[in-house]
């Protein structure tokens, strides 16, 4: 399946909150191909609240039982959070253990559990490359379809 079939995929199946700037990123992308280090960080963005979306902690307001608000998981914490709510997928957990490719901690001591520890947190645009970036957006069609 090429990029454009995988945008088309992930437009299809998106959410109304999101379909709008899918669609936009769909022509930029078409008309510009260089643009994926400023599509980039979006599909990256897009790829967590994916992620998020098979959990239980998707919403605005993720509260303890006492009321007091939680913080919410990111990178492979968030990975391993979907892997344990969904674990009678055993399709999306395989898919899921594949993403974790994308939460790459910077340090051998870290452990990827927040935005800024894992690679594509700092790394600057310039090293991003369009090869990466079509793999990103094909991951985010295929596990677009769990919606």
């Amino acid at each position: 399946m090429g990029v454009k079939k995988d945008f088309e995929v992930i437009v299809d199946n998106v959410d109304n909150h999101w379909r709008v700037d899918w669609e936009l990123a769909k022509k930029i992308y078409e008309v510009e191909s260089e643009s994926y280090s400023v599509l980039e960080p979006f599909a990256y963005s897009y790829l967590e609240y994916l992620i998020r979306y098979k959990t239980s902690q998707c919403g605005d307001n993720i509260c303890d039982k006492n009321g007091k608000r939680i913080r919410q998981k990111v990178s492979n914490n968030l990975i391993a959070l979907a892997k344990e709510e969904n674990k009678e997928n055993k399709e999306l957990c395989m898919l899921l253990d594949e993403l974790k490719k994308y939460f790459r901690p910077v340090s051998p001591g870290n452990k990827g559990d927040n935005r800024h520890s894992v690679m594509h947190g700092i790394t600057l645009p310039i090293n991003w490359n369009k090869k990466e970036f079509e793999s990103l957006i094909h991951d985010i069609a295929r596990l677009s379809k769990y919606q």
